[in-house]
């Protein structure tokens, strides 16, 4: 149970951090309800498929719903929400991996020993911050 608490707050958090990142890059073609709706209509399929725990089906799920996002809900070209589909997708894997990393360098048996939930949110934490933190230093330069 623990464990879906995560995954939805870890996918609510990426999808406050997507609306932010595209209403801040692109012109919208919808008005915010509708926005609202598709962001909702694309991440509840990801929350019932990352419970399954298969890291390469949640990546191709995770890119297919931004780029889905992109191209419904704003004025670009596919190629343009195809990179950002792609930065997204590649910072939240690498954030993640840097959190789990730095995590088992300097505490190799945190994860084994620690309760799973405290483990989980906290790396879950600390990679959203870190994603949220990149994606936004990168607003500024596009």
């Amino acid at each position: 149970m623990s464990n879906i608490f995560c995954y939805l707050l870890c996918l609510t958090t990426e999808a406050v951090i997507l609306w932010i990142y595209s209403d801040n890059l692109f012109i919208p073609k919808h008005p915010v309800s509708m926005r609202v709706i598709t962001i909702t209509l694309t991440f509840i399929p990801l929350s019932l498929i990352s419970s399954l725990r298969n890291t390469g089906v949640n990546t191709i799920l995770f890119f297919s719903a931004l780029l889905v996002f992109f191209m419904t809900q704003y004025k670009i070209c596919w190629y343009i929400a195809i990179f950002h589909a792609v930065l997204m997708t590649a910072f939240n894997g690498v954030c993640e991996l840097l959190i789990y990393g730095i995590i088992n360098s300097y505490f190799p048996n945190f994860l084994t020993q620690a309760p799973t939930e405290n483990a989980g949110l906290l790396c879950a934490f600390l990679s959203k911050l870190i994603y949220c933190t990149i994606l936004f230093t990168l607003i500024h330069f596009f």
